[in-house]
This record gives C-alpha cells, structure tokens and sequence, in this order.
C-alpha cells in the first residue's frame, strides 16, 4: 500500500490558513481510518489502552511489556510463521495445560543431538523421565518403579536384581526381576507379592551359596505355586522362575540339584547286634529313593542275619505294614543250610516328611553269620512330603 500523503505542504516561516490545517488531518484521518495507505510512526508509545480494530503490522521489533492477551475468543486464530528464540515456561508450577481431551497436539518433535534425542521430565527433579538415545535407537524410562497401561501393570519394567542374605517380601512396586540370596547356616524365606497386583509379571530366585541354609519361596498368606504353598532351594545354584496370572504363580523353570548320598562301613559285622550303624543326619525333606546293600552277606544255618533300615529311628515300614529287612530275620527256616551270597541289595521309595531327618542301619548278624562292608544310597527325587499311590 502506498503511504498517506497530505494536500499541503509547509516549511518554516510559513503562514497557514485554518482550512489548510484542517484538510492535512483530513487526509491523515482519511488515510489511516480507509485501509488503503500505510502509517509508518518511528516510535509509538500509548500510556493507556492501544486498541487496533483493523490489521496491524509491526515491521520491526515490538515489545509488549506488562500482561499480554493475544485474541478475546477462542475463534480468534493465532499464527506463529517465525521461529521461537527462548525457553517457554508457565507462570505457575503445575497449573496449566499444552493441549486438552478435546483439542490434541498431532505430535512433538524433540532432539538433544549433544546428549540424547530429546526428554520428556515428570517431576521438577528431573528424575523421572523419558528419552531416547542420541541417534533415536533406544528409549530410556527412568524413576519409574512400574508401568500401568490400561489396568494392566507391567512390573518388570525397571526390573533389577536384588541380592539378600535375609528374608525379604518382593513388593508390588520395587521393580525386582531376580533375587539372590546368600542363606549362610540359616533358613531364609522370599516372599512373593500379591498375585491380584502383579499379572504376567517373572521373579527368579536362586540360592547362590553352598551353606547349608535352604531358601524357601512363599506366596503372600494363602496364595500357592503350581498348587503347592512353598517351593525349597536346598543347594547351591538351585533356582526357580515363576510367573503369575493374577490368581497364583507358576513355575516356568526349575533347577534343582537332586543330591547322592553315599554311607559305607569298611567294617564286618559277625556275631553281632549293632544299632544305629552308618548314621547321617539333617537330611532335608523330600521323596528319596533309597538303596540297602552289602559287599556280601552269609548267613549260617539256624541264624538271623540281616540289615534293618531306620528312618528317624524308627523301623522303615513298607506297605502292608511290614517292616524292610535286608536279608533275613527268622531262624529255623534255613535249618542245615548255609547261604552265601554276594553282592546283596534291596531298594526301596521313601518319603522324608521332616525338615532335618536321619538315616541309619540296625545290623544283626547271628553266630557263624556275617555281613561284609554294608553300605547304603539315597537319591532325592523330589521335595514332596507323600508318595503317590498312582500316576497323576
């Protein structure tokens, strides 16, 4: 548009007639109130109210002191064609909002090149974050104890491991994927969290010392593992890996060490009756098979000779309420005969009900009989406290 021009022109020392004057403003007046010419003011400053009804344009730089409200309604468009040269911070901490439910951003676009590709911070700390890489390869959580999306927590999202040498209760929220536990001489017990709190969520417990101290895996109050109340790390290096469902946890993995345990007398027993031979004891719990034998065993006419098993000491019944001998425990039926045998053995499954058990051999061995070097074996099979009667 073309600048506002007057009528007249004056100089010093120039006479001016009224209705000159008056048309020179006319004119000014015209120019500025039409739209159709540019005023062009050096410097304006309004000490009270400035009011534009009409477009304004500020060609060089503006500056608005004081409380500025751009547009009176929310029809009113505001457009930003330059780029912003400063850090944009709300009056007030936690107040306002970028954005509504109704009225979305379509998207930001954020990029730190020098440390990382941009941050997104929850809290005036700057603990709690979001990030990604400098080259945008990877994204970084950080402060966050779990992730809630949809009603659905996943707990392993700051998932870390926790190393314990005492009982300790597995949280909701304390992000732990792995717990080792150093048990020493004394029992230790991990404790589950709340299966309601944690759906699909994966805890491993190990046992990482070879003290004897077990480590005892609990559910919280009442709540099981694959139906059981407890699951027990003897050794070291057994572990177990569960996962829950809401309701109760699973068993994904298990690693026991199923142990030997070898006893042998370098000694004979002849003419004898010996108890509490080849004794052991503290024996964990569990479902055992167990194996009685002898290097050889003779056993003269009339005479009882025989290896009788103690559980607890008490005489190992078998089913029908017998009790297992090793041999043979009557005399008379092998009247004028003599049996030599090598290599005798007599196997057997038994259940260790008690925490700390032990295991030994009564020895009978009558006039003239004999049992060389007896010897016994049990293998664990399991940590159950009963035996099945049939196959699940």
């Amino acid at each position: 548009m073309a600048n506002i021009s007057v009528t007249y022109s004056f100089s010093n020392g120039t006479t001016l007639e009224a209705s000159e004057i008056n048309q020179n403003f006319t004119d000014i007046i015209n120019g500025t109130s039409d739209g159709t010419k540019d005023f062009t003011i050096s410097a304006l400053t309004a000490g009270g109210a400035a009011q534009f009804n009409g477009a304004a344009t500020f060609a060089s730089t503006a500056t608005f002191n004081g409380a500025v409200t751009l547009g009176n309604a929310t029809s009113d468009d505001i457009t930003f064609i330059g780029y912003v040269a400063s850090n944009i911070e709300p009056k007030t901490d936690a107040t306002y909002t970028l954005g509504s439910s109704a009225q979305c951003w379509r998207s930001i676009s954020l990029d730190n090149a020098v440390t990382d590709g941009g941050s997104v911070f929850f809290n005036s700390s700057s603990s709690t974050y979001l990030k990604s890489t400098a080259d945008g390869t990877e994204l970084d959580l950080g402060g966050f104890t779990y992730f809630d999306t949809n009603g659905a927590q996943i707990k392993t999202l700051a998932s870390y491991n926790e190393a314990k040498s005492a009982a300790y209760p597995i949280t909701d929220i304390d992000g732990v994927s792995s717990v080792y536990v150093t048990t020493s001489t004394t029992n230790r017990t991990i404790t589950l969290p709340t299966a309601a709190d944690n759906d699909g969520r994966i805890i491993t417990i190990k046992k990482v010392d070879s003290a004897s101290g077990k480590v005892t895996v609990d559910g919280e109050n009442a709540e099981t593992i694959d139906g059981e109340a407890t699951i027990d790390l003897d050794y070291i290096n057994e572990s177990v890996t569960v996962q829950c469902d809401q309701t109760e946890w699973h068993i994904t993995a298990l690693k026991k060490t199923w142990k030997y345990l070898v006893n042998q007398s370098s000694s004979t027993y002849n003419n004898t009756s010996s108890t509490g031979q080849l004794s052991k004891t503290s024996i964990p719990q569990g479902v055992y098979r167990v194996t009685v034998g002898a290097q050889q065993w003779r056993q003269a006419p009339d005479e009882a000779c025989y290896m009788q098993p103690q559980l607890n000491n008490a005489d190992v019944a078998l089913s029908g309420a017998n009790d297992w001998y090793v041999g043979y425990n009557s005399t008379g039926s092998l009247s004028g005969e003599q049996i030599n045998v090598l290599g005798i053995t007599s196997t057997y499954i038994l259940s260790f009900s008690s925490a700390s058990n032990s295991f030994d051999l009564d020895i009978v061995a009558g006039t003239n009989s004999t049992i060389f070097y007896p010897w016994w074996s049990i293998e664990k099979i399991n940590d159950e406290t009963t035996i099945a009667s049939e196959w699940d």
